[in-house]
């Protein structure tokens, strides 16, 4: 993956919102970590 600081605007802005949101919204964040490893797995 490449540093953040590298990544186009658009993608930046992404990562940003998302962040934004999950800091609004910790329990978003609960639900990501316990489910994406299975998706992974």
């Amino acid at each position: 993956m490449s540093p953040l600081w590298r990544t186009p605007g658009p993608v930046f802005q992404g990562f940003m919102d998302a962040g934004e949101i999950l800091f609004q919204r910790p329990y978003l964040g609960v639900l990501l970590w316990s489910t994406v490893p299975h998706l992974v797995d």
